[in-house]
């Protein structure tokens, strides 16, 4: 479970232990052990204690310290969230429309690399804003919402989960305009205030 306080993913992998435990690991330590881990094919032996977390893998150990941090209850904030519309859409389509618009509102300090979701039955409109161009593209997409719904969500957070996502086809649920979203149900994100008129 990754979390900040935007948005919150999380994954299961089998693993043959019975043990059961909950701790954090500072992120700078999950990308060193995920940079050096592409290179290898082999499993990882962990070890913990209250304050201290070891990685063995290739005879190398990585040792680290153990927040103390109270776990995050991700499940209750997981059943918390209230969907109601779905939208299924192409991974790859969006990906390539995203990294289009993340151009345009990176160089937009006031929009915190957020965008507009604009929707319809299966027209999914994306629109994106900077001080020197106004963008509006559009994807078919595979939609339960038969009311025009909008929503401003930061597309650079999205683009970055998408990235890693393995499916070809992305499950996007929807509550209000000013509640969280899910995707593929393993990853939920926070929407961005969105002004009247946009």
């Amino acid at each position: 479970v990754t979390t900040d306080s935007h948005r919150l993913s999380k994954e299961a992998v089998n693993i043959d232990s019975n043990v059961e435990c909950n701790f954090f690991i500072n992120l700078t330590v999950i990308n060193a052990l995920i940079s050096d881990l592409k290179y290898f094919d082999t499993e990882v032996v962990i070890s913990f204690d209250d304050s201290k977390a070891n990685f063995e893998y290739c005879n190398r150990i990585i040792n680290t310290q153990v927040s103390d941090l109270p776990f995050v209850d991700y499940k209750s904030i997981l059943n918390s969230v209230n969907t109601n519309k779905t939208v299924t859409v192409n991974t790859k389509e969006l990906i390539n429309l995203l990294t289009k618009h993340v151009k345009i509102v990176g160089k937009n300090e006031k929009t915190k690399n957020g965008s507009i979701f604009n929707i319809l039955d299966d027209t999914f409109n994306i629109k994106s804003v900077s001080d020197e161009v106004n963008i509006i593209d559009t994807l078919k997409v595979e939609s339960d919402i038969e009311e025009q719904f909008k929503i401003s969500l930061n597309i650079k957070m999205i683009l970055d989960y998408l990235k890693v996502n393995k499916n070809e086809s992305t499950e996007i649920k929807f509550g209000t305009c000013n509640s969280i979203v899910t995707i593929n149900d393993n990853y939920i994100q926070a929407p961005l205030f969105m002004k009247d008129g946009e």
